[in-house]
Parts: structure tokens; C-alpha cells; sequence
């Protein structure tokens, strides 16, 4: 299932606590672009990145009908 970041409330640090936790990293941090990416496609919908994002900024959806 997909990862979402709201970038209206993310800092889009390079130093996210997501991608430091990220077991596959599905998120990582893009030089070419300076922003956070997400590769959906590594996502094992854990959750810890969801878990470790101090502004609530993250959301893995769990079921396809939150995508």
C-alpha cells in the first residue's frame, strides 16, 4: 500500500526520522531533487515511518480502500 507525506506539514528534512527507520528504504532522501522520496513500491506498509514522524506528516495506507 502506498505512503503518503503531507507536504503541507512536512519539514522535508534530509535528516527525517521516516527514512532513518525505514526497514526497505522505501523513503529515502532524493539529492537530485532535495525533497524526500517514496518508492511504493519497496513499502512493506509497517507503519514505523508513520510511527516515527513527529509532525504526523506521514500516513501508510493499510487497506487499498485508503489510498
Amino acid at each position: 500500500m502506498p505512503v503518503l507525506i503531507n507536504f503541507k506539514i512536512c519539514d522535508n528534512a534530509k535528516e527525517c526520522n521516516g527514512i532513518d527507520i525505514c526497514p526497505t528504504e522505501a523513503l529515502f532522501w532524493g539529492e537530485k531533487n532535495n525533497t524526500i522520496i517514496i518508492e511504493n513500491s519497496k513499502c512493506i506498509s509497517c507503519g514505523k515511518c508513520e510511527k516515527a514522524c513527529l509532525v504526523n506528516a506521514i500516513n501508510v495506507a493499510k487497506t487499498k480502500e485508503r489510498n
